[in-house]
């Protein structure tokens, strides 16, 4: 039998924005803790997500921390952790509105630490919906998740088509019944989570939880940290980038938004072949061309292959038969990871062709007219 966790009441649900922090549901079961990413997780199978043991790894890992630091919670923590690191020069010193979210997740972090016992997974536990077959396998998914995890924490949350819109409602309502605490982070307002997309409508009753289950609190931080990384070289609009520098960093969608806000063209070195070794590197190439094709940007770069070549390593579950592991040592079998390069040979190609430059060009008039408008 799993505990009740009695600490979650006193929590009040909170979502804040620019840098988010949501803390949904407030009656939760007793279970460990997992870390995902939103677009991810929308997009996975239940069984796909039960293949994904890295972050079972996670959760023990964090897990397993927060049980050894029962006596020295005062030691350990988010803040303490964040002062650490601007200590060791590894984070700009920060800011108030820093500092008050940071609190909110110390907090948090003393309550888990405080009940850990009653937090621990009971890895013979079955869930009560286990031994029957579900109608939506996004219930199924919720389930694997629950089973497992206490508090969900989530980065980037955000919605980048109609698919990924009409399963959150589903998914998150299954998440929220069975008493799951989400923290995440995003640069939106939940009533903009979804801003200009298709069929918004559909979209509308997901907001409408989220209103209705957390606080909404603007961190209105007066840097924009995104933006604190340089540009090697850049003229013209144009700026020059090592794949190194700009894609094997910790950078996301925020920080290449940042920069295609000051440039239109992006002239990038060395783009090598993906495998298992470089894989982060491949999710943001990924993320990278997404923010590109989103804002019409002109990307020239040298590579070590065609589009096509630079993601052969990357394969499916159902792929990987075909594979010898000792032939192809350096093989990533990743689903999400394998359906998103077809996107992004498909959005490559598309941004060499003449309707692509043509709409650049349009892009830049634009704005151009608007700027001698003002």
């Amino acid at each position: 039998m799993r505990a009740n966790v009695p600490f979650a009441k006193h929590f009040r649900s909170i979502f804040t924005y620019r840098i988010t922090v949501i803390i949904f549901n407030k009656n939760v079961k007793s279970r460990n803790i997992w870390l995902g990413n939103i677009h991810g997780m929308a997009r996975n199978s239940a069984e796909d997500f039960q293949s994904r043991q890295s972050f079972n790894l996670i959760s023990r890992y964090l897990f397993t921390d927060a049980v050894n630091q029962v006596s020295e919670v005062k030691r350990g923590g988010p803040l303490v952790e964040y002062e650490r690191r601007i200590a060791a020069g590894k984070l700009a010193k920060g800011d108030a509105s820093q500092v008050v979210t940071l609190r909110e997740l110390e907090r948090l972090y003393e309550k888990l630490v405080e009940n850990s016992d009653a937090c621990k997974l009971d890895q013979n536990a079955v869930p009560a919906k286990a031994g029957r077959s579900l109608e939506d396998p996004l219930e199924a998914v919720s389930l694997e998740i629950c089973k497992r995890s206490i508090l969900l924490c989530l980065d980037e949350f955000m919605v980048p088509d109609i698919a990924v819109a009409l399963i959150l409602d589903r998914l998150f309502s299954h998440l929220f019944s069975n008493g799951v605490i989400l923290i995440a982070t995003s640069n939106r307002a939940p009533e903009n989570l979804y801003q200009g997309g298709l069929q918004k409508d559909l979209f509308l009753p997901f907001v409408a939880t989220l209103k209705e289950r957390c606080l909404v609190h603007e961190i209105g931080s007066p840097v924009d940290y995104r933006k604190l990384f340089s540009v090697p070289l850049g003229a013209n609009g144009c700026a020059y980038f090592n794949f190194e520098e700009l894609c094997n960093r910790p950078l996301g969608a925020a920080d290449y938004s940042a920069l295609f806000n000051n440039f239109h063209s992006l002239a990038l070195e060395g783009v090598p072949i993906f495998g298992q070794h470089n894989s982060p590197a491949a999710y943001r190439f990924v993320t990278l061309v997404d923010v590109m094709y989103d804002n019409k940007a002109i990307l020239l770069c040298t590579a070590e292959g065609k589009p096509l070549e630079l993601f052969k390593m990357i394969v499916t579950t159902s792929q990987a038969h075909n594979y010898n592991s000792e032939s192809f040592p350096d093989l990533c079998v990743d689903n999400k990871l394998a359906f998103a390069k077809e996107l992004t040979f498909s959005r490559l190609t598309e941004m060499n062709s003449r309707k692509y430059l043509d709409l650049h060009a349009t892009m830049l008039t634009a704005k151009d007219n608007a700027t001698e408008g003002t």
